[in-house]
């Protein structure tokens, strides 16, 4: 069981370290490419960030056979990126916390829940979306509506640039104890180098890290549910919890929640990704139905961040009733489904 301790925390470990390595280098790609920070933090660095799940569902699925640790770690990185909200309330400078943030957000986690909705119907009703192959209908449907989800940000932003070029600039002023990372010689090609590599290095401890949950989740007798959905999933959304908090304490408020609430449209859609190499038959057909608190879980944070983000102007306090309410639940469900593992 030591082996497998200290395989898991060096998996961990390099997954932290280069997943934060990518976001740095992602955000010095998008400032020599031109590409917006907004949409940096929704597309881009939710996708670099996601990366972890992707490959450790992959990897937990079909080279592991342990389907119960792909779907936790997925809908647990999900729960913990809506807990990264509240702790980023609760931690980041208050001047970069109570700022108005961009209602694109909105649309994000809005298509966030009618995701969640849809694997919550697939859970209870298997043949709902039916069934191509070994793979799922509501993987096709999950794939969709991520699709749909980017393009209506992308023109929502675009329809809004004009509106909020005019305004006058009054955000929160960036943290002078918190520096940007310096420009990296080279320009793009060093970059791009840079990042392929860190890409390289998190690929491989993600293909790694289920072998030694899945001794673990046996040997503590947590079951692979509570694994996947706790001690997988805090792991491999680490990389969200550093980059977004150091988004906030440079003044790029946006940026940490087009991250967090992106990188569930991403983690959604990383689920139907391992659907389809899991060849046994859909993926969720597979998975204990304990997941279910889980989701639902997932939902009822997303919902209470959602309010939070249009009352966020009006705080008084980091004790906010969206911070505390996202603790409570997310501490709820811990209880919940370790009772149910």
């Amino acid at each position: 069981m030591l082996t497998d301790i200290l395989g898991f925390l060096v998996c961990a470990a390099v997954i932290i370290y280069s997943g934060t390595k990518l976001s740095v280098y992602g955000d010095q790609l998008a400032s020599l490419t031109g590409l917006s920070r907004a949409w940096l933090g929704l597309v881009l660095m939710a996708s670099v960030t996601s990366m972890p799940e992707l490959l450790t569902g992959y990897s937990a699925a079909s080279l592991v056979g342990a389907p119960d640790l792909a779907v936790g770690n997925v809908l647990g990185s999900c729960l913990f990126n809506i807990l990264i909200i509240a702790l980023v309330d609760l931690l980041a400078p208050r001047r970069a916390v109570a700022a108005p943030a961009s209602r694109e957000h909105l649309v994000t986690a809005a298509f966030g829940v009618l995701m969640l909705g849809v694997v919550g119907v697939a859970f209870l009703q298997p043949a709902a979306f039916g069934q191509v192959g070994w793979l799922g209908g509501y993987s096709l449907a999950l794939t969709g509506l991520y699709l749909v989800a980017m393009y209506t940000v992308f023109r929502y932003g675009q329809q809004m640039a004009p509106a909020l070029s005019a305004a006058p600039a009054d955000g929160p002023a960036p943290d002078e104890s918190i520096t940007a990372p310096a420009p990296v010689g080279g320009g793009l090609r060093t970059v791009l180098g840079r990042f392929g590599l860190h890409a390289l290095v998190v690929m491989g401890s993600a293909l790694a890290l289920p072998y030694f949950s899945e001794h673990l989740a046996a040997a503590s007798g947590l079951g692979q549910s509570f694994f996947g959905t706790f001690a997988l999933a805090l792991t491999t959304s680490l990389p969200e919890l550093v980059v977004s908090l150091a988004a906030v304490r440079l003044g790029s408020l946006d940026m940490a929640l087009g991250n967090l609430l992106g990188s569930n449209l991403c983690n959604l859609f990383v689920l139907a990704a391992v659907d389809a190499t899991y060849t046994p038959g859909p993926l969720l057909a597979h998975a204990n139905a304990s997941h279910l608190l889980t989701l639902l879980g997932a939902i009822v944070v997303t919902a209470i961040s959602l309010v939070g983000l249009v009352t966020r102007p009006t705080r008084t306090s980091r004790w906010a009733p969206d911070t505390v309410g996202i603790v409570v639940v997310y501490g709820l469900m811990a209880v919940l489904l370790y009772q149910n593992r």
